[in-house]
């Protein structure tokens, strides 16, 4: 009987010992795949930055363009709005002078209005004057 005792011994260390082996693989694989995995998230993380940090670079780069082009198109508007105020004031003095002359104007026309009604008269009594000479001839 010692000869199976022997037998299931060696079979028990063999076992024992390939079960060991085997434990201590996957102990290693394991180990190995989860230094695999936090170096292929860091890798992913990294690339992750990278292409943020570039869309970043390229988002600010066209901002600053677009910046650029509208205090480009700022400094035609105010050159504009700045003739426009010359052009306005240009006119308002125009206005000015009209509103004076039309003043003067309407003075002129009131006089004259006056003095067409004086001659009226005198029309008037001219043509009386007239009718009566022509009655005593």
């Amino acid at each position: 009987m010692e000869q199976p005792s022997l037998l299931v011994s060696i079979v028990i260390a063999v076992v024992a010992a390939s079960g060991f082996w085997r434990l201590l693989e996957v102990l290693l694989t394991l180990k190995r795949k989860q230094k695999l995995d936090r170096a292929q998230t860091s890798t992913l993380l990294v690339d992750a930055n990278t292409q943020v940090t570039e869309n970043w670079m390229v988002w600010s780069a066209k901002m600053e363009a677009r910046v650029q082009q509208l205090e480009c198109k700022n400094e035609e508007l105010l050159g504009i709005i700045s003739k426009q105020k010359t052009k306005t004031l240009e006119l308002e003095r125009q206005i000015s002078v009209l509103k004076s002359k039309n003043s003067e104007l309407k003075g002129i026309t009131t006089r004259q209005k006056g003095r067409i009604t004086e001659l009226e008269k005198q029309v008037e009594k001219l043509e009386v004057i007239n009718a009566n000479l022509n009655k005593k001839k």
